[in-house]
């Protein structure tokens, strides 16, 4: 569930002088050739872990998987979900590694879970008109290019879906697709205090981050083109095909776009052709549940 944490210390300085004098950490920076001055910032990264320091804040960051899989001989295989138990296992590991983890505040999580689509996931892709808000994804959108990604970015926060290009995928592998809740602003964390990074060992405050996983996941519209053209009402075929245009939305004021967007979802209601929604959406609970339990 939890893939990524980025810790802020409170106190950057004494952050910074544990790091230069931490023997398993070997720190990288430049010095002024003039005054012999350390310039900014400085990095050092361990088993999972990276560390960057910049003139004003210090920053430690966890890899949750790659911090398993470099203190166990049993791998967590690539496309694969961590369970709970191993995850406390690494995050157990990661605090005994922090200088002083109580004197921080998680600033960036990312949240993400595999799920079998049971369809190659790039055809998918290619195939499913997937807007969130009713705009258009804004990476990784050009024309021709194959796609292993699309990712809708904002400042706050981004929402990616993906496909498992592992180099050992295999043809059921090709089905797995990510969906990654990628949090760059601490108060999309909704939660009333600051989030610490020993926080994350509680399972409630877990249940209200996937709580905000899912309703982001609500957010996105997905809708089978190929359904589209099987609509036997020939104008509201036509509108659907308009409203599935590249661009389309983005093209509206905010007016048109209001009552355009009320006819859209009638039509996609009315034709069930955002079922694949209701069915990634409850392999996503099936997942969290999967995790927690394990």
């Amino acid at each position: 569930m939890i893939d990524y944490s980025r810790s802020c210390y409170h106190r950057k300085g004494m952050f910074e002088f544990w790091v230069l004098n931490h023997e398993d950490f070997n720190p990288e920076y430049f010095t002024d050739k003039k005054t012999n001055r350390m310039i900014y910032p400085i990095r050092a990264k361990e088993n999972g872990f990276y560390i960057e320091i910049d003139k004003y804040k210090g920053f430690f960051m966890a890899n949750y998987k790659e911090i398993h899989n470099s203190y166990n001989s049993k791998f967590i295989k690539a496309c694969r979900n961590m369970t709970y138990s191993k995850f406390k296992d690494s995050l157990s590991i990661q605090l005994s590694n922090m200088f002083k983890p109580l004197d921080t505040n998680i600033t960036k999580l990312k949240i993400g879970f595999w799920v079998d689509l049971k369809m190659d996931v790039r055809t998918f892709l290619n195939t499913h008109l997937i807007l969130h808000n009713f705009s258009y994804y804004n990476l990784n959108k050009l024309p021709g290019k194959k796609k292993d990604f699309i990712e809708f970015k904002y400042d706050e926060y981004s929402i990616e879906l993906s496909t498992c290009t592992s180099k050992s995928s295999s043809k059921n592998k090709r089905g797995k697709m990510k969906i990654i809740w990628n949090i760059e602003d601490k108060n999309q964390f909704k939660l009333s205090n600051p989030l610490n990074i020993s926080e994350l060992f509680n399972e409630e405050v877990l249940r209200v981050l996937f709580d905000g996983y899912i309703k982001k996941f609500n957010e996105l519209i997905i809708i089978d083109k190929s359904k589209i053209v099987l609509i036997p009402d020939l104008k509201e075929k036509e509108l659907m095909l308009e409203y599935r245009a590249y661009g389309y939305w983005k093209s509206l004021n905010k007016y048109k776009r209001y009552r355009n967007k009320k006819k859209f979802l009638e039509l996609v209601k009315k034709y069930e052709l955002d079922s694949i929604n209701v069915n990634i959406k409850n392999s996503l609970i099936k997942e969290f549940s999967n995790f927690i339990n394990n």
